[in-house]
């Protein structure tokens, strides 16, 4: 019994494990996206208003969205890269280059 013990704390710690790289991942990612819009949105010399307005988003979204304290959906990244008049395609390239 106690070597089924063992191995069962031994597979709680691996699951553990990787969901901490899953978790790190995720957040990597993240910081990505928001850096490749700031970026892109400045490349564009637009505003965050101006590109919230394109949006239909407020300011504040926009903001927020930069910042990470919004998450978006890879549909609104879609539409927000063709609304700063970039291919999507080139948005997803320079969030992988992040």
């Amino acid at each position: 019994m106690l070597k089924a013990e063992v191995r069962a704390v031994n597979e709680d710690e691996k699951q553990k494990n990787r969901a901490k790289k899953i978790d790190k991942l995720i957040s990597q990612w993240r910081r990505a996206v928001q850096a490749a819009i700031q970026i892109s949105r400045k490349d564009r010399k637009l505003s965050q208003a101006a590109v919230a307005e394109r949006m239909a988003w407020t300011p504040d979204i926009m903001g927020n969205v930069e910042k990470g304290r919004r998450e978006i959906t890879v549909a609104e990244f879609i539409v927000l890269a063709k609304q700063m008049g970039l291919d999507p395609e080139v948005m997803f390239r320079r969030v992988l280059e992040l």
